[in-house]
Parts: C-alpha cells; sequence; structure tokens
C-alpha cells in the first residue's frame, strides 16, 4: 500500500508543478493578427508643362498586421485608388484605377521595415476618345538598402503620362 500512496503523492506533485509552469509560461508563438481599413479623398496636382491636370481620388487602403509576441512582425496593404484625371485641353474626366499590395518585413524590435516588396497596377486609365489604355505595374523590392524594379521603378512618375492628359 505504501508503494500506492508514492505513486499518488508523485502524481500530485507532477500535476502542481505542470500548472504552474503552464500558468506562468509566456506562449512562444503567441501571434495576433490585426485588421484595419482606411478611406482617403483628396485632389492631387500632376506636374505637367503647361497647365497641371487634377486628380481627384480616393483610396482605400485595408492593412493586415501580424505581431509575433507583441511585436510587428509583417504588414500587408491592399491599395485601392479611384481616381478621375482631368483632361487639361477639354476638362473632361478620365478614370484612373489603380490596384496594388505592399508587404513589409520588420526587423527584430518591429519599428524598421527590413524587406519591402509592392507589386500591382498604379496607373491604368483609357484616353477618352482615343481607346490608349495606359497603364503602369510591375514589382519593387527593396531590401536593407538594395533596390530591384521592374518597369514599375519609382513606383509612378506621373511626368512620364503628361503627352496623355
Amino acid at each position: 500500500m505504501r508503494k500506492h500512496g508514492s505513486l499518488v503523492q508523485a502524481g500530485s506533485i507532477l500535476a502542481i508543478v505542470v500548472s504552474f509552469a503552464l500558468g506562468t509560461a509566456t506562449p512562444a508563438s503567441a501571434l495576433t493578427v490585426s485588421h484595419s481599413v482606411d478611406v482617403a479623398q483628396f485632389d492631387t496636382h500632376w506636374t505637367c508643362p503647361g497647365r497641371d491636370p487634377v486628380e481627384h481620388a480616393t483610396t482605400t487602403v485595408r492593412t493586415v498586421e501580424f505581431e509575433m509576441a507583441g511585436v510587428r512582425v509583417r504588414t500587408i496593404e491592399h491599395w485601392l485608388w479611384k481616381g478621375r484625371l482631368e483632361n487639361r485641353e477639354t476638362g473632361a474626366l478620365m478614370r484612373d484605377d489603380g490596384a496594388w499590395t505592399t508587404t513589409m518585413y520588420f526587423g527584430p524590435t518591429g519599428r524598421h521595415v527590413v524587406r519591402s516588396v509592392t507589386t500591382g497596377s498604379v496607373w491604368r486609365f483609357t484616353v477618352p476618345g482615343e481607346g490608349i489604355v495606359v497603364h503602369q505595374t510591375g514589382r519593387q523590392v527593396t531590401q536593407a538598402g538594395e533596390d530591384f524594379e521592374s518597369t514599375f521603378g519609382g513606383l509612378a512618375d506621373q511626368s512620364l503620362l503628361c503627352s496623355f492628359v
């Protein structure tokens, strides 16, 4: 009978130790995901020779943030741009819609971006009466001070599009 008592006592001590350890332990992989949506409306003036065209725009940015044990590790932003661009000569509005995604990866403190990847379409509009669709799509990767750019270079240099507006 004495062996049974020792087994129960050892089991009780083990249960207390495990309960205490579980109660005070910090989860090693406590991943927190948060979502937000920001909408902004504004006018922006393009810099072009002669009269600057004005674009009336609405942006919707859907953001997903990932934190590990309270430290931000990654942020994903889905951008939706709805713009109406005034033609400099006729005043006619041209639709300028874009959609792109930016993913940012953060260093150990969660304060500094160590890698950023942007892909999608920044410019996409149709010139009225011409049937010309002008678009700028591509991918930009920035990592530790180095840039890799495709046709998306500089994200969106609107001066290249002045002849269309």
